[in-house]
């Protein structure tokens, strides 16, 4: 199947009036910059009426008047960090420890507003590790016998049109493998082309992400360094809800010759099921072959967010075109049964416990206990 071809047939058949899903529970990226609101250049408040409200920007807020003709000002130079440590612990199938070590995680996302709107923008991603999926370095702090190293690189470096529309935006260049839902690529990787965005107005919303590009040379984590070989990454992402209570996610990709299908739904039930406050699940689908399945229950006890959920994973080995998915390492091949519990450390921290067991031929147990600070 050619996904370029089906990819007008199948939005159409999807596209409703919808919401945005829900940020994932398993997965960690590094979250975007918000687009600031810009003041239009000139406002017509007259006698005692006043603005709808304040605008705010990397935390301060400010009152625009009817004195303020001027467009508002945006902060040439943006940064958002995250500053991650962990203890991992995992076995093997037949229990024998693997992983047991301390290993330590910084990223960082930079804006270049170019224009005093903030219309067009550079942007960057700079972050430690030398994997394709994965950020984490390994401490001196192990019991394993692996050596402590320190790898820093820029990852992705683009150009964004943010002012197309309010409800559009485009990027070009080495963009970041941005995905929706648990089982898309990994947000450490990449994506060397172009992404378009486009937000559906309307009672609820649809949000559209068109993607084509060159996903290849794993090796390669500086930009600078990958090849450029041509485009071999097409994608159609949309994600939207029916009603208030369920959230949709639906997405075909065509990689290298294979095409890969990949669906969720996730339902609030909390009116009906006190103990649950939402049921979700995800499928891989590639080449007429199961690829992941994914169930995951979710619960908020005051400041405290619970996760059960169940996963099976086919182990494809390195089959051309298939192994970018799933990305999300913390998954092991096979069947596994996972528990995760997170609670914030003030406004910038949290606290993350994660534990699984694997079925698979090669893996065990796996036990991770962090903590996460973001820095802007």
């Amino acid at each position: 199947m050619n996904l370029k071809i089906c990819l007008v047939p199948l939005f159409i058949l999807i596209s409703q009036n919808v919401s945005l899903a829900t940020e994932p529970l398993v997965s960690d990226q590094l979250p975007d910059f918000e687009r600031p609101p810009v003041q239009p250049s000139q406002t017509t408040t007259t006698g005692n009426s006043s603005p709808e409200g304040n605008i705010e920007i990397l935390g301060e807020e400010s009152t625009p008047t009817s004195e303020d003709s001027a467009p508002l000002k945006i902060p040439r130079f943006e940064a958002l960090s995250s500053i991650d440590t962990r203890w991992r612990y995992q076995t093997n199938a037949s229990d024998e420890t693997t992983h047991n070590r301390v290993q330590y995680r910084w990223r960082t996302r930079t804006k270049v507003n170019l224009d005093r709107e903030g219309c067009l923008q550079l942007g960057a991603r700079i972050s430690t590790g030398n994997e394709f999926d994965s950020a984490w370095e390994n401490s001196s702090i192990d019991n394993d016998g692996s050596d402590a190293h320190l790898d820093i690189d820029v990852r992705s470096f683009y150009l964004k049109l943010d002012c197309l529309s309010e409800n559009q935006k485009l990027e070009l260049g080495f963009l970041d493998s941005k995905s929706e839902g648990e089982l898309g690529l990994h947000g450490d990787g990449w994506i060397d082309g172009l992404r378009y965005t486009y937000v559906f107005d309307g009672e609820n919303t649809i949000k559209l992400t068109l993607a084509a590009g060159q996903v290849d040379d794993f090796e390669n984590v500086g930009f600078y360094e990958r090849d450029l070989s041509g485009a071999n990454y097409y994608q159609m992402t949309v994600v939207g809800g029916i009603g208030d209570d369920i959230e949709y996610l639906a997405e075909a990709v065509e990689y290298e010759d294979t095409t890969i299908f990949r669906g969720g739904l996730e339902w609030a039930v909390s009116e009906h099921i006190k103990l649950i406050d939402t049921i979700a699940y995800e499928k891989v689908y590639a080449d007429d072959k199961d690829l992941a399945d994914l169930v995951t229950v979710r619960k908020q006890v005051q400041q405290f967010k619970l996760g059960l959920g169940y996963s099976e994973v086919e182990d494809l080995g390195d089959e051309e075109g298939i192994n970018l998915y799933p990305r999300e390492t913390f998954f092991g091949r096979g069947e596994n049964y996972f528990a995760i519990v997170e609670f914030p450390v003030k406004e910038q921290g949290k606290v993350r416990f994660r534990a699984r067991n694997s079925s698979s031929d090669d893996e065990g147990y796996r036990v991770e206990l962090g903590i996460s600070w973001k820095l802007r």
